[in-house]
């Protein structure tokens, strides 16, 4: 499996065919609790794996995710079974290369701890679309990465107000920008731009991650920004 980007998991079991992926934070996060595929299960492989681990997703949505061409047929059974199949491309690009010397009229910042209340009650607010529970969880989530310096985060606003925020993932050998919101009436305005810029003045000599839906427009202004793909998965879910 890829260790570029981040799944906030640790394998709980792992055989010949699959390993199990299980949330330190939370079984309530779908994509960190999942079944890494290895390589294409038959038909009665995929339906026991799914038989004996369906007890540990949470509301009855498990998640595959492998990184092989996945065939035709497999394809077409898991969409009999009502999974949907996202392609995921992985995208990197050296620090210096997206970093900029000159910055928009709205401000930019790295939250500390006097502002990580504005930042989380921004982020809870943007999460309630998925629902009050899940946007509680997702604040301990954060809350915890970033009590064990796993996270940075990063807010621009105007007249004291969040327009948008990065959350960065700290690896060994790079960083992940985990998640990037611009709000709905400051979009098309270089927020994302410029946050992801920011990032790389303070994040200097390294190498910088995002994942994107291989359908989302965002993967777009990855490759204006010079990003380039390194590397692509799938994940299945029900």
């Amino acid at each position: 499996m890829n260790k570029q980007f981040f799944t906030g998991s640790k394998i709980s079991y792992e055989t010949d065919l699959f390993q199990k992926h299980f949330s330190a934070y939370s079984n309530y996060l779908y994509d960190q609790n999942f079944i890494w595929l290895k390589k294409e299960p038959s038909i009665d492989e995929l339906a026991a794996i799914e038989e004996n681990f369906m007890e540990n997703w949470m509301n009855d949505a498990p998640m595959f995710k492998f990184n092989f061409p996945p065939s035709d047929s497999f394809l077409a059974h898991l969409e009999t079974q009502g999974f949907s199949t996202e392609k995921m491309l992985i995208f990197t690009i050296p620090s210096n290369q997206l970093a900029s010397t000159s910055f928009p009229k709205f401000e930019i910042s790295k939250v500390h701890t006097a502002t990580l209340t504005e930042f989380l009650n921004s982020k809870f607010t943007q999460d309630l679309i998925y629902g009050e529970e899940f946007a509680k969880i997702n604040q301990h989530f954060l809350l915890t990465l970033f009590k064990e310096d796993i996270l940075d985060l990063f807010i621009a606003s105007t007249n004291q107000a969040v327009i948008g925020f990065a959350t960065v993932i700290k690896h060994p050998t790079n960083i992940e920008i985990y998640d990037i919101y611009t709000a709905p009436d400051f979009r098309n305005q270089t927020v994302a731009k410029s946050l992801q810029q920011y990032v790389a003045n303070f994040c200097q000599d390294t190498t910088i991650v995002v994942v994107a839906d291989y359908s989302d427009t965002p993967k777009e202004m990855y490759k204006k920004l010079g990003y380039k793909i390194s590397g692509l998965f799938y994940q299945a879910q029900k």
